[in-house]
């Protein structure tokens, strides 16, 4: 007789009366338990080094974010260390956006749960700007298209940037950093399309600027921040009808700007670009008619300074424009990278910061906004914004 051991007994249900002699007898088996080597065999394998090190970077970086989120809110930029993350968005912040959903889709909670709060800060930023927008106005309602260009002192070789110009072909061009140079090439090649002028070039430094539309300019004046501001009053006509006398329109005001950048010897200080954009607003609040605040304002949308001109002035790229709107710096056109086997490397790398602006007061209405592909040699990306005259105020002429 053979005897069975427990792992293959064999337990059969006794047979009744009821029972189909027939159908098969149910067999249950008892499974031998796996033992602690067979069962550390089906265990999921380890993380590598290199995953475990790219996790931990990813929570040294969500935990850098979650500080970030937490003092932005409570202290703001009366910390430097806020005000110069403020300075480098969306760089500083986009990575925690791509994380987020990489994380999401690979199940890694913890590290989602850790990113979180910067996501929420993320779309917080920049999420109304990921969605295209349109705006109409209508048909009689006055136009006018502005360029904001820094030229980036250039004193020679200047027919990428008049090809940059060509192609926007805007009604107003508003250009910082205008050399002596520039300024007499550019009226050369232009001047017959834009005959009304205001420059003010300051020999070959970054201080100057300028001007040009193909509409009057009836006021202008200029004064000295940093670099050069400018104010001038614009008409909007037909020029042949205001030159004849037969011909009137709204009269608008319009700043040309570009307050000093922060200072980084001996750590991040903003406050002389910040007493410049104070004084630029005090001007402009005066204006009744309707006001442009237009060039490089050397700050970022998640600025203090930012915050506080958009109290009282709407950002045209912010209101119409679609995706981040970074104008600076178009690595390509940079002293370091001209000429050498990195240069079309550079060329690819998109910019990373929008420092360049069109800013308008409650009488217009913005209709497009975009930043040109085409520097010119220059290390700024030109800013062309559409806009419609809603209300003219006070702007009639007499």
């Amino acid at each position: 007789m053979t005897t069975l051991d427990n792992r293959s007994m064999i337990d059969r249900k006794p047979a009744t009366a009821h029972d189909n002699p027939l159908e098969t007898p149910i067999v249950e088996t008892v499974e031998p338990t796996p033992t602690a080597t067979e069962q550390s065999d089906t265990r999921p394998p380890q993380m590598g080094w290199l995953a475990r090190l790219l996790l931990a970077g990813i929570n040294l970086y969500a935990l850098l974010m979650i500080v970030y989120v937490v003092a932005r809110v409570t202290l703001g930029e009366r910390w430097i260390f806020i005000a110069l993350l403020n300075s480098l968005t969306p760089p500083v912040i986009l990575p925690a956006a791509v994380l987020f959903v990489i994380m999401l889709l690979l199940r890694r909670w913890r590290q989602v749960i850790y990113l979180a709060p910067a996501m929420a800060l993320f779309l917080l930023m920049y999420g109304g700007l990921l969605v295209p927008r349109s705006a109409a106005a209508p048909q009689d309602a006055p136009r006018l298209s502005v360029l904001s260009y820094n030229l980036a002192a250039q004193t020679r070789d200047f027919e990428p940037m008049l090809g940059a110009i060509r192609a926007a072909d805007t009604d107003v061009i508003v250009l910082q950093e205008l050399t002596l140079p520039a300024a007499g090439r550019l009226v050369s090649a232009l001047g017959a399309r834009y005959p009304y002028q205001f420059l003010t070039p300051r020999g070959v430094s970054l201080e100057g600027a300028g001007v040009f539309s193909r509409y009057p300019i009836v006021a202008e004046s200029s004064w000295m921040y940093s670099f050069v501001a400018q104010r001038i009053e614009i008409m909007i006509v037909d020029p042949a009808g205001y030159e004849d006398g037969s011909a009137t329109g709204p009269v608008v005001t319009l700043y040309n700007a570009h307050p000093l950048p922060p200072q980084l010897a001996g750590g991040y200080n903003a406050s002389i670009r910040s007493a410049e954009i104070v004084e630029l607003l005090g001007r402009a609040l005066q204006e009744e008619q309707p006001t442009l605040l237009v060039g490089d304002f050397n700050m970022t949308d998640q600025s203090d300074d930012y915050a506080r001109t958009t109290r009282f002035f709407k950002d045209a790229f912010r209101e119409i424009g679609w995706g981040f709107g970074t104008t600076y710096p178009a690595f390509a056109a940079m002293p370091r990278f001209q000429g050498s086997a990195l240069q079309p490397l550079a060329a690819a790398v998109p910019p990373l910061i929008r420092i360049d602006y069109v800013f308008t007061s409650r009488h217009w209405r913005s209709l497009r906004a975009d930043v040109l592909t085409d520097s010119g040699g220059s290390d700024h990306y030109p800013l062309r914004v559409e806009l419609a005259l809603m209300d003219t105020g006070d702007a009639a002429a007499e």
